[in-house]
């Protein structure tokens, strides 16, 4: 239904012309009538006409005027995260002294502190927790070892379930956080976790656990942590990687400028100039 009213919208605006004389600036024309509609939507009224147009060159020998045009750039969308209020919300729906409210506890808090992903957390193993040091070596991408920092809180999470942990783990299971069945956990399985006590504590959104890994990023670089740092504790090869997991506002921006920068501060509206004349003459960007 939707190419076939993007096919409606089309034949309206050329109809002066035939289907073979159209050419590459006409639907160009057409598609600047679409304006009002979002890049994905764009994108399907594109690829009808461009599919209207194959189909016809290849029915009437005709030449296809689409040929060259490309779809418009898929807008980026920020990865969900959970901020640090919700973070606390399921942390306190994990009450009492079960095993699986001191597991889930202890789950949640590791994620939020080192940022680990699914894989990296599950297979980690009891021997590769170190309280003392408060760290924990994980294995990421590409079979790269790294060590993610543990929080206190994270620490007095993990030390509550080590004790605990021995009464759930099957017999010769090194995996440090277990499921029902005595054994690693599945990704499922911590998926499910993740899930069913964040439903618990009431969030809205639907969440999983990769959203403690952006944010874990997120709150690191509010705290004032420099993205080279913030690259090492995730476990990126790239910037650019890092810089994806980020969700800064434009307040927070001035907020992190203000506060790092050497002229950065609050901002004088009123305008000032060398020798108190008038505003500057023009607005060029350099």
């Amino acid at each position: 239904m939707k190419y076939q009213a993007a096919l409606e919208r089309y034949c309206v605006t050329l109809a002066h012309l035939s289907p073979e004389a159209v050419r590459e600036r006409d639907v160009r024309v057409h598609i600047r009538t679409l304006n009002e509609f979002s890049p994905a939507t764009v994108r399907v009224h594109l690829s009808a006409i461009k599919s209207f147009h194959q189909w016809l060159a290849v029915e009437r020998e005709c030449l296809d005027p689409t040929l060259r045009l490309k779809p418009p750039k898929r807008a980026e969308r920020l990865p969900r995260y959970v901020n640090d209020h919700e973070v606390t919300q399921m942390l306190s729906v994990c009450e009492g002294n079960g095993w699986m409210a001191v597991r889930d506890r202890a789950l949640i808090e590791t994620m939020y502190s080192t940022g680990c992903r699914s894989a990296e957390l599950r297979s980690a193993r009891i021997d590769d927790l170190d309280l003392d040091r408060c760290i924990v070596t994980v294995i990421g991408k590409g079979n790269r070892e790294r060590m993610a920092v543990l929080s206190p809180s994270a620490v007095l999470a993990l030390q509550s379930w080590l004790m605990v942990r021995p009464t759930r783990a099957a017999s010769g299971e090194r995996a440090l956080f277990v499921s029902n069945a005595g054994t690693a956990l599945s990704a499922m399985g911590l998926w499910k976790i993740v899930k069913a006590r964040a439903e618990q504590a009431g969030l809205r959104q639907h969440v999983h656990p990769h959203m403690f890994r952006h944010a874990c990023a997120t709150s690191l670089l509010r705290g004032g942590a420099d993205l080279r740092s913030i690259q090492l504790l995730l476990g990126h090869r790239s910037l650019s990687s890092t810089q994806h997991y980020l969700h800064l506002d434009d307040v927070e921006l001035k907020r992190v400028h203000a506060a790092a920068h050497p002229r950065g501060g609050a901002v004088d509206t009123r305008l000032r100039t060398v020798g108190g004349g008038g505003a500057m003459d023009g607005d060029g960007e350099t």
